[in-house]
């Protein structure tokens, strides 16, 4: 986990270890010693929402650390918005197909290499600012930028993100999990039409590494879209091109 930071690979690195129960001293100062980043946080659980942290470094134990401490708590978040997508997804006994991965699938280019996919079908969601305090979510194919005058024409006003603090409040997801299920507040979804190229594609599932594979119309179903909206830009292009060497190819 990367504290002081909204972006991966950013901010204080921290190993982040969430567990049931408090292991041994002398197994949290092996793993800390493998691990061999500047602190390891344990997060032991002693009851239903209250933990018990252990820092170590890669070479002994030590009082506290600040930035470890931030880690612990980006991380149990991470846990409990996954969760909550799971819960969501219990609704079609689609639980099961919730898919956690050992490296990162925060970011386009992350979740399409982690899967092996082209970064176009990964469902990536984005958060803006709707009428009043309410948020909106969009979500678009992974190659699919946000056109402001289709924006502006569709919905009646000028695109504004959320900040990271907003969206996490909005949604009850992190940076790099979000996604239209399990949200912690209602909110307006809608789908672009940039997805509807594919067959399936993989949305986030609430952390930073996890993801699930549905077809447009399940999409649309589990996130109780609104409806299908045509704010996004640049994927046409690329359409464009791949049907003209296609045609190339053919002649």
């Amino acid at each position: 986990m990367n504290a002081f930071a909204t972006e991966p690979f950013r901010g204080n690195p921290a190993v982040v270890c969430i567990l049931d129960k408090t292991p041994s001293d002398q197994f949290m100062e092996r793993l800390a010693h493998e691990m061999n980043q500047p602190e390891t946080v344990f997060a032991c659980r002693k009851a239903d929402n209250e933990y018990d942290l252990h820092w170590f470094t890669p070479k002994a134990e030590i009082k506290f650390c600040g930035h470890g401490t931030l880690a612990s708590g980006k991380g149990r978040m991470n846990k409990m918005s996954l969760e909550s997508v799971k819960v969501h997804f219990k609704q079609w006994n689609r639980e099961d197909d919730v898919m956690e991965f050992e490296t990162l699938t925060a970011t386009v280019e992350e979740a399409a290499d982690t899967i092996g996919v082209i970064p176009a079908r990964i469902a990536k969601t984005l958060s803006f600012r709707g009428e009043g305090d309410k948020g909106i979510l969009i979500v678009a194919a992974g190659d699919a930028k946000i056109d402001n005058k289709k924006f502006r024409r569709t919905f009646g006003f000028k695109a504004r993100m959320l900040t990271p603090d907003e969206v996490l409040e909005q949604t009850g997801h992190v940076i790099g999990g979000v996604c239209p299920f399990g949200l912690k507040n209602e909110m307006d979804v809608y789908l672009d039409i940039s997805m509807k190229r594919f067959e399936t594609l993989f949305p986030a599932c609430g952390s930073t590494n996890s993801a699930i594979e549905l077809t447009c119309d399940e999409l649309f179903q589990y996130s109780f879209a609104k409806g299908w909206v045509d704010v996004c830009k640049g994927w046409e292009e690329v359409e464009s091109r791949e049907t003209v060497a296609v045609n190339n190819d053919e002649l």
